[in-house]
């Protein structure tokens, strides 16, 4: 009986480190935890990610309702991420939580890489900053486009973006998603243009 008990164990053990773990609310909503502690909706609840903004001439905007955290650490170090539609373009705003003497310059490069290995090359599209804010507008160019269509159908990876000092040192700093950081990037830039 105790090896009955003792392989299932194992068995129970050796699933869960290499799943999710998917759990149901008190209210019956099923919801994926991460080892790190975070969680997300399981189905992709549109309301629980996205929101309406109505500016003064009645424009509407769709955006994040909440930044999404990439840390290895609980938002001690890594980035904030937030997204906002536009008229057929997707504006990315990504934040070091730690900006203390990080730059962005003007044409700073961005890797996005994919679960699957591919990988992708773009650019800071705003002006140089010291403040560590790093922003994507896709959907303007070709290869924003192809870029836009590819973040709406495969689950990234990880990010390393090209920062330098205030003394104009360069150097990368990567940020890797965990499972439900890159599910909720996935399903809030799907219900930003689904929606």
């Amino acid at each position: 009986m105790k090896k009955i008990i003792y392989t299932a164990a194992l068995l129970i053990t050796a699933l869960s480190m290499n799943s999710q773990t998917q759990a149901t609310t008190t209210d019956g909503k099923k919801v994926i935890l991460d080892k790190n502690g975070t969680w997300m909706y399981a189905e992709a609840d549109c309301g629980a990610l996205i929101k309406s903004l109505t500016y003064a001439g009645g424009k509407t905007m769709l955006l994040s309702k909440e930044d999404i955290i990439v840390s290895p650490d609980n938002g001690a170090t890594g980035v904030k991420i937030s997204l906002t539609r536009g008229t057929n373009l997707l504006l990315v705003n990504i934040i070091n939580l730690v900006p203390k003497l990080k730059c962005v310059a003007e044409k700073a490069p961005i890797t996005l890489e994919f679960v699957d290995g591919t990988k992708m090359v773009t650019q800071h599209a705003a002006n140089s900053n010291c403040t560590a804010d790093f922003s994507l507008t896709l959907g303007k160019t070709k290869d924003d486009i192809k870029l836009l269509d590819i973040l709406k159908s495969k689950k990234i990876r990880k990010i390393t973006i090209g920062y330098t000092t205030s003394e104009s040192k360069e150097y990368t700093e990567e940020f890797i998603f965990t499972n439900v950081q890159a599910e909720k990037f996935s399903k809030t830039i799907q219900c930003l243009f689904n929606s």
